[in-house]
């Protein structure tokens, strides 16, 4: 087992590697390289996309909460739905902690489905 490094001059310099080291840690796999020109030079890197004007607007809810907002907010609250707000408020991000990765996975399945120039994808792309 190798691994491969480029130089600046992009000259290939291959190291060994102990296979047991990542075995222990499980996250061996196998790789695949090929530098045949009949086969890759029909591949091309495609352009990097910019995030389109007022997107973080149309596709994000801002909800930032300030301190002197919050206390004016639960001034006028009993106690029970004050403590409650405050929770709300503090924990909010845990609450959905399990919606971490849903773009990701929609954006794989987008490339799969429409390719890597749809619209759709690219939109993924940027959540």
């Amino acid at each position: 087992m190798y691994t491969f490094t480029k130089d600046y001059d992009g000259g290939l310099h291959r190291s060994p590697i102990n296979p047991d080291f990542f075995l222990t840690l499980g996250i061996i796999d196998t790789a695949m390289l090929t530098w045949n020109q009949e086969i890759v030079s029909a591949f091309r890197q495609p352009g990097l996309s910019s995030v389109p004007e007022g997107f973080l607007a149309e596709n994000f809810e801002e909800r930032i909460e300030h301190m002197e907002t919050l206390s004016a907010k639960i001034s006028g609250m009993g106690e029970v739905e004050a403590e409650q707000e405050v929770h709300r408020v503090f924990v909010d991000g845990l609450v959905y902690e399990a919606r971490t990765g849903i773009y990701s996975n929609l954006h794989s399945a987008s490339l799969y489905e429409r390719g890597y120039d749809h619209p759709e994808t690219v939109r993924l792309a940027h959540m």
